[in-house]
């Protein structure tokens, strides 16, 4: 059985994989046609900011590439069959 990749990816990293922008990857997010990052650190500091760090699983991420993948695949059109 394969490890599991275990890495954690900051956005840049997840913006450089796939070659969207930053904005793009939370606006897919938001639309929840990508996977959600885990929030690490506390949910608001004293000045009322947000200032958690979003990292997502590179695991998550190759999951969510096979399954585009695979959807693809699905999607395009077949061969005919020769007689």
């Amino acid at each position: 059985m394969p490890e599991t990749d275990r890495r954690l990816l900051t956005v840049d990293d997840v913006s450089a994989l796939l070659g969207v922008g930053k904005s793009t990857i939370y606006a897919h997010v938001k639309a929840n046609a990508f996977p959600k990052p885990i929030r690490l650190g506390p949910a608001r500091t004293g000045d009322g900011v947000d200032r958690r760090t979003s990292r997502w699983r590179r695991s998550d991420i190759d999951e969510f590439l096979a399954m585009k993948a695979a959807e693809s695949s699905a999607q395009a059109p077949q061969p005919e069959a020769s007689a």
